[in-house]
C-alpha cells in the first residue's frame, strides 16, 4: 500500500469522526497543552531506548475530542519526534472509543524528515513507522482500558502490540498496572524484540 494512501485513510477517519460528533457537552473552545519529563530511562513496549537519562516534551491541541499533537524523547543515545493525530468518542455513562494515528520519526537513522520511503523502496528504508491504533476505555466505574496499535507503513512484518492498563490511586498517588503483548511476526522481528534466541 502506497504511503499516500494510508495518510488519506488516517485523514478521513478522523474527518468522518469528527463530522459524526454531535455530543453537545463537549466543549466547544480550543486548547493548547505543553508538558515535559526528564526520566532516568526511556522505556516503550518493554523496550530500553538510550540506555541513559532522556527530556521529553509535548505540545498538543484539543478541540472536541480531536487531537493534534508532536512529542520527542532526546538522549545522549537516542532520539525520537513522534506526531499523531487521534479522535476520541466519549458514549454517556459507558465506553470512551479512541482511534489514533501516530507518525515515528527516528532522526538518529540517517535519513531526512521528509523521508518517507516503505521498507521495501530500492533507495533504502525511510526514516517514519506510521501505526494505527484504537483504544476503548472502560466507565469510571470500571476505567480499564484496552489498546491494540498496527504498524501499517515501513514495517514488512506490520507488528502489532496490544495492552491492558488498569489505573489506581495509593493514597492520593496514580499507579498504573499494566500488561502489554505481542504476537510477533516472521518478517520483522525484530520490533519488538519478539525473535527466537
Amino acid at each position: 500500500m502506497n504511503r499516500y494512501r494510508i495518510i488519506l485513510a488516517a485523514i478521513s477517519i478522523t474527518v468522518i469522526a469528527v463530522a459524526g460528533n454531535r455530543d453537545a457537552s463537549a466543549a466547544d473552545k480550543l486548547t493548547l497543552s505543553t508538558s515535559g519529563d526528564f526520566v532516568s530511562r526511556y522505556i516503550w513496549r518493554g523496550t530500553d531506548y538510550g540506555d541513559a537519562m532522556a527530556i521529553q516534551p509535548a505540545l498538543a491541541l484539543n478541540y472536541k475530542g480531536l487531537d493534534l499533537g508532536i512529542w520527542g524523547s532526546y538522549s545522549s543515545g537516542y532520539k525520537e519526534i513522534d506526531t499523531w493525530a487521534s479522535y476520541t468518542y466519549k458514549i454517556p455513562n459507558s465506553l470512551s472509543l479512541c482511534a489514533i494515528a501516530t507518525d515515528y520519526y527516528f532522526p538518529d537513522s540517517l535519513g531526512e524528515l521528509f523521508n518517507y520511503n516503505n521498507y521495501d523502496d530500492p533507495a533504502g528504508p525511510g526514516t517514519h513507522v506510521i501505526e494505527l491504533g484504537l483504544i476503548v476505555t472502560g466507565p469510571e466505574k470500571l476505567p480499564i482500558e484496552v489498546s491494540a496499535y498496527m504498524n501499517v507503513y515501513n514495517d514488512r512484518g506490520n507488528s502489532i502490540f496490544l495492552e491492558a492498563n488498569y489505573p489506581i490511586t495509593i493514597n492520593g498517588t496514580a499507579v498504573g498496572l499494566f500488561a502489554g503483548a505481542t504476537p510477533g511476526n516472521k518478517d520483522n522481528p525484530w520490533y519488538y524484540g519478539s525473535r527466537d534466541f
